[in-house]
């Protein structure tokens, strides 16, 4: 009887410390599963923070290049170049967000946001140029709103 009882006791034992030792991965690839998501959703804050900005940049240049449509060549080729610099910095931006989600609503307000600020430039007159600029805003708080739900989840 005390030999069952010994190996009874044994079992239990290497049973127990099985148990533990599952619980224990589990829980610590929980911690890592959740640190990481915290840390993408930092990033995630911090790149559209910068794409954010970035763009804003950019349409206010897109608009001094439209200003200047009628201008000499000097200071159009001037503001051209600094737009085209400004969209090289959005784009790079843009890259560091489609790298941190696949989100496809985030996907699809990126893509109204840029456009937006692209063709800003584009408008045929001041009331063209007041419904792109108004366009360009929208999708700037859209990206906002979207994004920062992501962030706060």
């Amino acid at each position: 009887m005390e030999l069952w009882v010994g190996i009874i006791t044994v079992a239990g034992t290497l049973l127990g410390a099985i148990v533990a030792h599952i619980l224990q991965s589990r829980t610590a690839d929980r911690r890592e599963t959740e640190t990481s998501r915290a840390t993408t959703r930092r990033d995630l804050r911090q790149a559209t923070t910068r794409l954010l900005s970035e763009t804003t940049a950019l349409r206010r240049l897109q608009f001094g290049r439209w200003s200047l449509r009628e201008a000499t060549g000097a200071e159009r080729a001037a503001a051209k170049d600094a737009a085209l610099q400004a969209r090289s910095r959005v784009t790079e931006a843009l890259v560091e967000v489609q790298l941190l989600t696949d989100d496809t609503e985030v996907r699809r307000l990126l893509d109204e946001l840029l456009d937006s600020a692209f063709t800003l430039h584009d408008a045929a007159d001041q009331d063209d140029m007041d419904l792109r600029a108004d366009r360009a805003r929208a999708a700037h708080n859209d990206l906002v709103d979207t994004v920062g739900r992501l962030v706060r989840a």
